[in-house]
């Protein structure tokens, strides 16, 4: 007598729903992550340098 289980044959399994197809994935994260961090950089850049622009002009009146 053997305790345990048995596995079922490839065959006989199906696919969960909703489980992750590798081929389906989508890129990489990385691969936009330049883009993305230099728009948001540019983004910053130009929000401080109107505040501190403003800010200097208010410091010289």
């Amino acid at each position: 007598m053997r305790i345990g289980f048995q596995l079922p044959d490839a065959e006989e399994v199906e696919p969960e729903v909703g489980a992750a197809d590798p081929d389906d994935a989508g890129p990489p994260f990385h691969e936009g992550l330049f883009d993305f961090l230099l728009e948001h950089w540019i983004r910053f850049a130009t929000v401080y340098g109107s505040y501190a622009a403003i800010r200097d002009l208010i410091r010289c009146i």
